[in-house]
């Protein structure tokens, strides 16, 4: 910075307000849009090159570009059109610089004009030949495209993409789509007159914007050949034998005692190759295409042909049409194209050998090629970094690495190194009721395709050095587990887990309580997790919905004592109600059924957290047992109002029923990389044998909310929540406080 102010006296001089010098920096300091009424004003900005710099520390620094003015004006007019407001009017002031040039002020002028609605006839038309009327009518069922609705292109474009979609799915591999839109001026705008006189005595629907979808479906296809390019540790045999897809014959070409039958080219099929490779953990980049998209259509098919609609006693919203759509009465303002020319026409006519009979449809071209380009991982990753953990009821400073070796033994199978080493201290550091080192550490053996190319196996071994408010303890453990996914939302994973506990300190050891924790025991148990996942996005979800079932069953027989069973439903929902808002949903239940002696209290169900009931400090939604001055036990919470000897301190022991419910709703401040969200959360737990009750007082229903934000980043929303607790009990009267804090990374669903 000195260097800079001396470089920066030495130049001398006042400079020329009209000239720039070579590597000025000049900032936007403000931008004003004056004029936005019918949207959201930050939609907008977030268009523009010359726009203030956010407050997002990690967001690179933003210069004023002088000659992107008149592009943003642009912009802001394309948004408008975009969005049905056809005769938008943008102008700009001329920059207002200050600070000797290192800042400038802007004002952008909008004058919206109306508003266009969809015209009563736009329709699909659909090619003479291609596709039967069944066909047809598959492909335009459901697309929810109604003419009483403002005019809004991305309604219009996301259809023509889903039309375009099953007609692939169809087999039609080189389906085109096109779309026109045509605008009939309102009264008083520009080209009313000349659309009136142009139309005669042809009625005309003045402000209204006409939408035309032309459907050339092409030919049948089957898959091709298959080539895989960039993979160098993978075999390309191993590659495609994960594909959903297998290539089809050549003429002629039988293998003895095996199904030839080629494979219908469906493009989901492409889609769901690319996950299976990701899913195997090593690739970095799949990127999966055909040389249909590479092809003009048009070259096949003889161009678009010109001339007027001619309508089809298909239905009101079918048509066949012998030339494109053409109006003297309204003006063209959109004319998009499904597939660009890019100067291969001799492609499709290489590609057909004779055809081939698919029921009703005649293949003339039938083999489309697919080619896969992956990007594969180093063969060694290593990674550390540091992290806190700061929330209310516990505090921990942590260091972590993690290491992949792959393809060992053989491609695609690796070992896995997790650990965590950290110091935590509960509930605070000052006021310290335990601390210690803490720490996780898991080595695991994974083997995709170990049944088949959707079924891995997975071997794992961990040691757990753990920190409660109750008790202290130490756990080798192993597992043995399989993961099954089927489809593209749902999967299944399986295992057994041989867990064993060292009890290095318990609250309840010098007791005469039953719950109290051996020295030393065993778990074995069968775990299961259920998962069916429909949301847009994991880390940060704002449309879909996620369901969820785990269970565990313990056993006294192989490798355990204890014979219980836990079940945990989860259920989530996420609804966008704006671009920029989405109601959040979750609500979950667990049981715990237990044979004598009861399960011990590590498998047992707590509640509180960040993650959880953001009321209360982790773990502290429980069921919970007294313990007197003298070591004796109670499960009656008066005992903490004796002021006495034998004032007593909770201890939680953990539930055997537990409910949880959230309401959350998000809302995107800035760009979508702030977010604000306000929560209600409730909770309530019952005992062994049991039933809730779900009066909201301090042993019934808890109830909480709060607000938080959180900050986007690429591993996941840094998130900060701060809740308080409605209800209050005597179990909570060591709490210092109804309000908790807590900041991790990542949603609390």
């Amino acid at each position: 910075m000195v260097l800079g102010l001396l470089a920066g006296w030495g130049c001398g001089g006042k400079q020329d307000p009209g000239v720039f010098a070579l590597g000025d920096q000049t900032y936007v300091q403000e931008l004003r849009l004056e004029g936005v009424r019918s949207f959201d004003a930050a939609d907008v900005l977030q268009l523009l090159v010359n726009r203030p710099q956010g407050w997002n520390p990690i967001e690179s620094r933003r210069t004023f570009q002088a000659a992107s003015l008149e592009a943003d004006a642009a912009r802001i007019r394309t948004f408008y059109r975009e969005r049905g407001h056809f005769d938008v009017q943008v102008t700009y002031d001329e920059p207002r610089y200050v600070e000797e040039r290192a800042r400038v002020f802007l004002r952008f002028h909008v004058v919206e004009g109306p508003r266009y609605w969809v015209h009563p006839g736009s329709q699909l038309y659909f090619a003479v030949e291609g596709l039967s009327a069944s066909q047809a009518d598959a492909v335009n069922r459901g697309l929810k495209l109604r003419a009483d609705q403002p005019f809004d292109l991305a309604v219009w474009e996301s259809a023509r993409q889903e039309v375009r979609r099953r007609l692939q799915e169809q087999g039609f591999a080189r389906a085109r789509v096109d779309m026109r839109v045509y605008v009939f001026p309102a009264e008083g705008q520009e080209g009313y007159e000349e659309m009136r006189a142009a139309a005669g005595d042809r009625p005309v629907a003045p402000g209204t914007a006409q939408v035309f979808y032309f459907v050339e479906p092409g030919e049948a296809c089957v898959f091709g050949e298959m080539q895989v390019r960039g993979s160098r540790h993978v075999p390309e045999a191993e590659v495609l034998k994960r594909l959903p897809m297998r290539t089809a014959p050549r003429s002629g070409a039988q293998e003895e005692g095996k199904d030839v039958r080629p494979f219908l080219y469906r493009h989901s099929f492409l889609e769901l190759a690319q996950r299976r490779l990701y899913e195997t953990g090593a690739f970095s980049s799949v990127i999966v295409r055909t040389d249909a998209d590479q092809e003009d259509t048009r070259r096949s098919w003889g161009g678009r042909p010109s001339g007027e609609l001619v309508h089809d006693p298909l239905g009101p919203a079918l048509g066949r049409f012998h030339g494109t759509a053409s109006s003297s009465a309204g003006r063209l303002v959109w004319d998009v194209e499904s597939i660009p020319a890019t100067g291969y026409p001799e492609v499709v006519a290489q590609a057909g050998e004779g055809g081939a009979s698919f029921g009703r449809m005649r293949v003339r071209s039938p083999r489309v090629n697919v080619e896969i380009e992956v990007g594969e991982y180093p063969a060694q990753t290593y990674r550390s970094g540091l992290g806190v953990g700061l929330e209310s009821g516990r505090m921990e400073l942590y260091g972590r690495g993690e290491a992949r070796w792959r393809h060992v033994l053989a491609p695609l199978n690796r070992i896995e190194l997790d650990s965590r080493v950290g110091y935590a201290v509960i509930p605070s550091v000052l006021q310290a009721q335990a601390e210690g080192f803490v720490g996780r550490g898991r080595l695991a053996y994974i083997r995709p395709g170990f049944l088949g190319t959707q079924m891995d196996l997975t071997l794992s071994i961990r040691h757990e050095e753990g920190l409660e408010e109750a008790y202290r303890f130490g756990s080798p453990q192993a597992r043995v587990g399989i993961t099954r996914r089927i489809g593209r939302h749902f999967s299944a994973d399986v295992g057994y887990n041989i867990d064993v506990f060292f009890i290095r300190q318990d609250a309840l050891a010098a007791t005469d309580s039953q719950g109290n924790l051996p020295g030393q025991f065993m778990l074995g148990y069968l775990d299961t997790t259920l998962r069916y996942d429909r949301r847009d996005a994991p880390l940060q979800a704002m449309r879909g919905f996620y369901l969820e079932l785990y269970s565990e069953l313990g056993q006294n027989v192989l490798f355990g004592d204890y014979l219980y069973a836990r079940i945990q439903p989860d259920v989530r929902v996420f609804l966008p109600l704006t671009r920029r808002m989405t109601l959040a949903t979750r609500a979950s239940y667990g049981h715990v059924f237990s044979a004598d002696p009861p399960v011990l209290r590590t498998q047992r169900l707590y509640g509180g957290g960040g993650d959880s009931f953001r009321g209360l400090p982790r773990r502290r939604l429980s069921t919970y047992e007294y313990v007197r001055g003298d070591g004796s036990t109670t499960g009656d919470a008066l005992c903490l109002l004796d002021l006495g000897s034998r004032r007593c301190s909770p201890v939680p022991v953990g539930a055997f029923s537990m409910a949880l419910a959230t309401v959350e709703l998000r809302m995107a401040l800035a760009s979508r990389t702030l977010f604000l969200a306000v929560f209600t959360d409730a909770g309530n737990v019952a005992g062994r044998g049991q039933a809730m009750r779900w009066s909201l007082d301090g042993d019934g229903l808890q109830l909480a909310s709060g607000a938080g934000l959180r900050l986007a980043t690429p591993i996941g929303p840094a998130r900060f929540d701060v809740g308080y607790r409605y209800t209050d009990g005597l179990a909570y009267s060591d709490l210092r406080s109804r309000f908790g804090f807590f900041f991790s990374i990542g949603e609390a669903f």
